[in-house]
């Protein structure tokens, strides 16, 4: 009620799991004919493995325990349903088969993006709280050494990136795995992070779409949200005068725009699966390209979480079509 909240650019974000959990997802996911056989191990888009949305809640909510709660097919006997670490016979489980999440801090950008898509929470009053850690005092599932999950806080997206590190590899560089044992693992984590492969996390698709800037843009991606830049409105104790104001503006404006974001996109957040970072939006008046199209050079996202007439963004609402998006040459086009 205090602040005017001005969308900048969307980011796209995805789910990390542990290498060696996405090799187990890789395989079991070949047995059911879902992947190519060749596919283990490999980084591009078509061997990405897959988990829809409601997986991914059950997951970050602590529904799921250890990992045989769900079942795959089996690979010696085809047709055959078995638990999830019983089912791999190429990829070695770990001994113990407790979930366990790497996720953020209360506070954290990244972590109520995953809360509000993932377990609409904390947008309606019956939304599912996310796990927890047993000294948070949020509600939620807390983790439990003993049972699962396992719910580290990390502080940063490079905590999380040693925490799930730690988990693959039996180390306690975070020290987030004192015992040393492996331990499949997911995360919450932007795009922006590990398109150089150096840390032992993958990225897998969501409801069959890899977090590319193309499948957020197209509308077939969910895990996305419009960053924001904010200030007092008008009226209120400290509020910016006209010549800030103006400047403030302007920034919010020129700094999330195409032109900038494309090469940001192309020299840092390059992925063996795609392109992925930031999205200019068509809402704040960047245009679409030719016809519509995307241009991955010019990335811009015809979806927003403000469309115009509503007087604040909220990531809570369902992303639309702007519906005053236009192309290049100025025609109004809402693609599909």
């Amino acid at each position: 009620n205090t602040m005017d909240v001005t969308p900048a650019a969307a980011l796209v974000f995805g789910i990390p799991v542990t290498v060696e959990l996405r090799d187990a997802l890789q395989e079991v996911q070949i047995n059911a004919g879902r992947l190519a056989g060749n596919c283990i191990g490999n980084d591009t888009a078509p061997c990405m493995p897959i988990l829809i949305k409601h997986q991914v809640a059950s997951l970050m909510s602590g529904q799921i325990q250890h990992w045989n709660q769900l079942t795959a097919l089996n690979s010696a006997i085809p047709k055959q349903l078995k638990p999830f670490a019983q089912a791999v016979s190429i990829v070695a489980p770990p001994a113990n088969t407790r979930v366990a999440i790497c996720r953020r801090i209360r506070g954290s950008g990244t972590q109520a993006t995953t809360n509000a898509v993932f377990l609409n929470n904390p947008c309606n009053g019956f939304a599912y709280p996310p796990a927890r850690t047993t000294t948070d005092p949020n509600p939620g599932i807390p983790s439990n050494p003993l049972t699962g999950p396992i719910v580290i806080d990390n502080s940063g997206s490079g905590d999380v990136e040693l925490c799930l590190d730690d988990f693959n590899n039996g180390t306690n560089v975070s020290g987030a795995n004192p015992s040393l044992k492996k331990f499949w693992a997911i995360g919450v984590q932007s795009t922006e992070n590990n398109s150089t492969l150096a840390h032992d996390y993958r990225f897998v698709k969501i409801d069959w779409y890899a977090p590319t800037l193309l499948n957020a843009a197209n509308g077939n991606y969910l895990d996305w949200v419009e960053i924001t830049y904010q200030w007092k409105k008008q009226g209120q104790p400290n509020a910016p005068g006209p010549n800030k104001l103006a400047l403030l503006k302007r920034i919010a404006l020129s700094a999330g725009g195409p032109a900038i974001l494309g090469p940001l996109n192309l020299s840092k957040y390059v992925h063996p699966w795609g392109v992925a970072g930031y999205l200019a939006l068509s809402v704040n008046g960047h245009r679409l390209g030719l016809n519509g199209t995307f241009n991955v050079n010019l990335p811009v996202t015809p979806y927003t979480h403000r469309p115009l007439g509503l007087p604040a963004l909220n990531n809570c609402r369902v992303p639309v079509l702007d519906r005053f998006a236009k192309d290049v040459l100025g025609n109004h086009l809402l693609p599909l």
